[in-house]
């Protein structure tokens, strides 16, 4: 898509020069013009590819590519000529096979293999992850804007965890915490390492089931079939197609800037995108994002096909990270959307309306009653707090405590509210018993005691970690962070042996670090001892490949 996307855009900046020629004359003075402007544009493009040179020092560089290439062309022209022809049809020749080993590698994968063990009987299973949703920007979990109405009003129907703690606090690692039963740090699953077959991931116990089973994820960088995470999926789909899309894979409007100006909120907006113009090129492709309203017809319309066999799908919906885009309702719903706080909210808003409109159609088609809902998110969202931006650089609470609601008909009464501290590392546990095959290999301890009626559940630590990611510069020498939580303190240790500690029920924003306090000692020695029995009883069998993730969804 990309190398089509780049002769698409390219070719329409030639049309202005193509008239030039064709109806200004001297045809010479125009060839120089265009070869200059081309020539600058593709190398800048090119060199902003590489972070370390600036911008400007790119453009600069550019330029100069550009005039000393106009140069041989003016003095050369009858050769550069026949050089450029052969060069173009040796890269189409090279464009013609790419492109369709790249669209095969990159196919959604089905199977329309029938399992031999059906049991029509079994319950279904809907898992939504609501990517970058933190339980602080959620308004059944108290927050003051009314971000998720849907959830809401499904509380009363549902299990709701007050103090459910995902695995890790970016997409991956936490999605594959959730999947296997197995603590982050015990997973290969890294920045740019995917999750091997080292464990057993939860569709791949479902298939075994004689489930139908299929992944529908927006998240096309960290979630895609090279992440790993698609195992154990009849059908996963992943990659919009449309010729939106396609132009979007093109450098050009892959700029910073473009994305300011395509998706700003009015004029004045627009206005700051160009005062100066920023035209770095993200290193994630967010622009490949799905909507989530796309996401959900793409569900329904897998699930209205499934029939009477009982399916486990799997539903990621991005809208809420960043740049956080939702339509023009739901972005300026709160404060006009002005604010990037109030463009993350109204996202949020927009997945909660999808959920909602998932929800309803299922019921309209009778299977909702029949079918085990859980929704929750993969990790939060920093805006400044502790001095950071976004997530994946730290384990405070705000990146860390996410929602978590069960909706089980006739397993779980509708209503209920959890203040146990939980960790998403259990779900995977949780599901199976619910469906009633608590499978002893599936690492994890289920959820479900936690509602019986016939006792209290013991009190749990949730574990979580990350590996920081040395590209950005905000925390490239923190190396590996470890979180522990219990009823009472959140503990966190870096690897370079820095410690903090939280009483973060009278402490939510965490601002108070209680490390050097008195009486302090005992809690971190009982942090420090829960920390290596739970990091530690997922350690067998643990294996890494040394395989890179393309951001684009192949593997190399």
């Amino acid at each position: 898509m990309a190398p089509l996307a780049e002769l698409i855009v390219f070719l329409s900046l030639a049309v202005p020069f193509a008239l030039l020629a064709m109806f200004g004359g001297r045809t010479s003075a125009v060839e120089r013009l265009a070869v200059l402007f081309f020539v600058s544009l593709a190398t800048y493009l090119s060199l902003l590819r590489v972070p370390e040179v600036h911008q400007y020092a790119s453009l600069v560089l550019a330029l100069g590519v550009g005039w000393r290439l106009m140069q041989v062309w003016k003095n050369h022209r009858t050769i550069v000529r026949k050089w450029a022809a052969r060069t173009g049809v040796g890269l189409s020749i090279l464009f013609a096979i790419g492109g369709p080993i790249e669209i095969w590698q990159t196919r959604d994968a089905w199977s329309q293999s029938a399992p031999s063990t059906r049991r029509t009987s079994s319950p279904n299973v809907l898992l939504i992850i609501l990517d970058t949703v933190g339980a602080n920007h959620v308004s059944l979990y108290g927050y003051s804007r009314a971000t998720t109405p849907s959830l809401d009003r499904l509380a009363r129907e549902s299990v709701v965890f007050e103090s459910a703690w995902a695995p890790s606090s970016w997409t991956m690692s936490s999605h594959a915490s959730v999947f296997t039963g197995v603590p982050a740090s015990q997973l290969s699953a890294r920045w740019y390492t995917p999750l091997d077959r080292t464990w057993p991931t939860l569709a791949e116990r479902f298939q075994a089931l004689g489930y139908r089973t299929a992944g529908f994820t927006s998240n096309m960088v960290y979630t895609g079939p090279a992440t790993g995470l698609s195992r154990g999926f009849d059908y996963y789909r992943t990659h919009r197609r449309s010729f939106k899309q396609l132009l979007w894979r093109a450098s050009l409007l892959q700029t910073t800037v473009f994305r300011r100006l395509w998706y700003g909120v009015s004029l004045l907006a627009r206005a700051d995108a160009l005062l100066p113009p920023d035209f770095r090129i993200p290193f994630q492709a967010f622009h490949q994002a799905k909507p989530a309203d796309l996401t959900s017809q793409e569900f329904l319309h897998w699930q209205a096909g499934v029939g009477e066999v009982p399916f486990f799908a799997f539903i990621n919906f991005f809208d809420a990270h960043d740049p956080y885009i939702s339509p023009a309702p739901f972005r300026r719903r709160f404060n006009g959307g002005e604010a990037v706080l109030d463009r993350y909210d109204g996202a949020i808003a927009f997945v909660d309306s999808q959920v909602d409109s998932i929800l309803t159609a299922l019921r309209h088609r009778g299977v909702l009653d029949n079918t085990i809902v859980v929704i929750s998110a993969d990790h939060g969202e920093l805006f400044g707090e502790h001095g950071l931006v976004g997530h994946g650089n730290s384990l405070y609470r705000e990146v860390l405590h996410v929602p978590l609601l069960i909706r089980a008909p006739a397993k779980a009464r509708g209503g209920t509210f959890i203040k146990s501290v939980v960790s998403l590392t259990d779900l995977g546990a949780t599901i199976l018993e619910l469906v009633g095959d608590a499978h002893e290999e599936f690492p994890g301890q289920s959820l479900v005691e936690h509602w019986r009626a016939d006792g209290d559940a013991p009190p749990r630590i949730a574990l979580s970690w990350i590996e920081q990611h040395g590209d950005l510069p905000d925390h490239t020498a923190l190396g590996e962070l470890t979180s522990l939580v219990d009823e009472t303190y959140h503990y966190i240790r870096r690897s370079d042996g820095v410690e903090e500690l939280y009483a973060y029920p009278s402490d939510p924003s965490e601002s108070h670090n209680l490390i050097s306090q008195d009486g302090a000692g005992d809690i971190v020695q009982r942090m420090r001892h829960a920390a290596r029995a739970l990091d530690g009883r997922q350690t067998s069998g643990r294996s890494r490949r040394a395989t890179r993730i393309d951001p684009l969804g192949t593997s190399r």
